[in-house]
């Protein structure tokens, strides 16, 4: 097994360090690690068969294929995203202040993906999501409304997005 792991970003080129491993049927393992082009190539000698590869990338999402492996040497290629991350303060809307210990939800469609609480000056941060869309929820703060944004990040976005809350009383 060869090819090459790129980034998806536009002129990013080879990921250097990944990891693509091969898991047959019978539950043997074959990696291979990528070079600084993003190259790998197996030394091991694969069975035939329909086998699981998997990709890893600190600071990627993995990547996972099914490849039929026949008598010569097959070629897989990889593109991975990279990991977004968002960050921000949560914010009084009247007076900008910061507002500390509310709840911070992250969800993609229906699923929760991550929660927090805002700290002690107001902040929140959510590391390695995939690109995407999000739905941020603030809520479970008293003497403030429940508030609910949307934001997209793109591959390798570190978004900053401060919330800002109605105070009720």
């Amino acid at each position: 097994l060869s090819g090459e792991v790129t980034d998806s970003r536009e002129g990013e080129g080879g990921i250097e360090d990944a990891t693509v491993t091969v898991t047959t049927d019978a539950g043997q393992d074959f990696s291979a690690e990528t070079n600084a082009d993003g190259e790998y190539e197996t030394d091991e000698e694969i069975p035939i068969g329909n086998h699981d590869i998997e990709v890893d990338a600190d600071g990627f999402d993995s990547e996972g294929d099914t490849v039929e492996f026949e008598e010569e040497n097959v070629e897989a290629n990889f593109e991975l995203d990279a990991e977004a991350s968002i960050e921000g303060t949560i914010r009084d809307d009247d007076d900008g202040s910061t507002v500390n210990d509310a709840r911070v939800t992250i969800n993609e469609e229906e699923d929760e993906v991550d929660q927090t609480r805002s700290d002690s000056d107001g902040q929140y941060e959510f590391n390695a999501l995939s690109p995407g869309e999000y739905t941020i929820v603030v809520d479970d703060r008293t003497g403030y409304a429940d508030t609910e944004v949307t934001v997209v990040l793109e591959a390798g976005d570190t978004l900053e997005r401060d919330i800002e809350l109605e105070f009720t009383g």
